[in-house]
């Protein structure tokens, strides 16, 4: 049994991914922002807002695997002062906060996980989206 931990719990993915591994009979710490919404079986972690610099290496301590699967994605209507720096802060400063904790945490593994919606809504006919 591995102990794992997810960031992103609520999200699509996240959802699958603790109920898949609880499922195999893995520990899950689920590290959310508020109360209640880590799923059931999983030991929820409250942090808060993860722009603020939680003490990720405190949350992280003792977890063979982290998953980052949060992110700042799919803002329909726009209510940011400065849209560009809240998804820096969360997609890029968050994801090297969690990196850094994970190192002081002595985690081996960080699994970042990310949309491919990062790459646009569509391509042309026949050319499939690629890393360049």
């Amino acid at each position: 049994m591995a102990n794992y931990g997810i960031i992103g719990v609520s999200g699509f993915v996240g959802q699958h991914l603790a109920f898949e591994l609880r499922k195999r009979g893995h520990y899950v710490r689920s590290l959310v922002r508020t109360t209640g919404s880590a799923p059931e079986d999983t030991e929820e972690v409250v942090l808060g807002d993860f722009t603020q610099s939680p003490d990720w290496a405190s949350a992280l301590q003792g977890l063979d695997t982290v998953f980052l699967l949060a992110a700042r994605v799919h803002v329909m209507h726009e209510t940011a002062a400065d849209p560009l720096a809240r998804f820096r802060r969360m997609n890029v400063q968050v994801a090297m906060d969690v990196a850094n904790g994970a190192i002081s945490a002595s985690v081996p593994r960080l699994v970042f996980l990310s949309s491919i919606k990062v790459n646009g809504e569509e391509t042309l006919p026949g050319r499939p989206f690629t890393a360049w």
